[in-house]
């Protein structure tokens, strides 16, 4: 299991990343619907979700299939396949499906299923007959980053979130490799990683466990989870 702490913020970092902090990518699960609240989940904001929870590149994402999501295995599969190719060779990879992006994704096909069937794609887009690719999310996002609080939040963010998050965890008990980080981003080389992010490895406040916190009141850390109400319609 992965954890994503609040210990670290944007101005830590060496080299200029856009990134969003844990507890306002947390604020924007709330927004998304993925805790009681007043909106319903959608494909695009369960889309939003797993960027935040995989660091995967948008394009990834947009071609992502239902049967690249493993529960009996515990992983996601990046690879080629009808939708869109690769960006290079290394990028055909797994990612662990971390308990938070589980239990979210779990409830969504499950819905997906009980409205009709589950097709092929795991986030088609809505329009026409067809099953077809998202092309753009952003004015979704900003929408939704509007009513979290936040300016024009965007996928590439959320990759650099999720990579500073997934440094500071343990793998089998010891500080995860950075090698095993940036196989899980798709790099053939450990190198950028390091440079971007290499101070992150000496914290030593670490968890097996990611979650997405948002601060309330005296600075109270709430967990965000799927809901019974994910996708209640009022």
């Amino acid at each position: 299991m992965i954890v994503v702490s609040t210990i670290f913020l944007a101005s830590c970092f060496r080299a200029p990343v856009r990134m969003t902090h844990p507890s306002r990518l947390a604020s924007l699960l709330l927004a998304f619907g993925l805790v009681s609240g007043p909106a319903p989940a959608s494909s695009q904001t369960i889309e939003d979700a797993t960027a935040a929870l995989t660091g995967a590149r948008k394009t990834e994402l947009f071609g992502l299939e239902v049967d690249d999501v493993s529960f009996k295995l515990g992983c996601i599969f990046i690879r080629p396949n009808q939708w869109r190719t690769l960006k290079t060779r290394g990028s055909e990879r797994t990612i662990p499906l971390w308990p938070q992006l589980e239990e979210i994704l779990r409830a969504y096909l499950l819905a997906r299923e009980q409205s009709g069937g589950l097709g092929s794609l795991l986030f088609p887009t809505n329009r026409g007959k067809e099953e077809g690719l998202l092309d753009n999310v952003d004015r979704l996002m900003d929408r939704i980053g509007e009513r979290a609080g936040i300016s024009k939040p965007r996928l590439h963010a959320f990759r650099h979130s999720y990579t500073a998050a997934r440094i500071q965890t343990l793998e089998k008990g010891a500080p995860v490799h950075m090698w095993q980080v940036a196989r899980e981003l798709g790099h053939q080389s450990s190198s950028m990683i390091e440079d971007r992010y290499g101070h992150l490895a000496r914290v030593t406040e670490r968890s097996e466990v990611v979650v997405f916190k948002t601060l309330e009141g005296h600075a109270t850390p709430i967990q965000v989870r799927a809901a019974p109400r994910l996708f209640s319609s009022s």
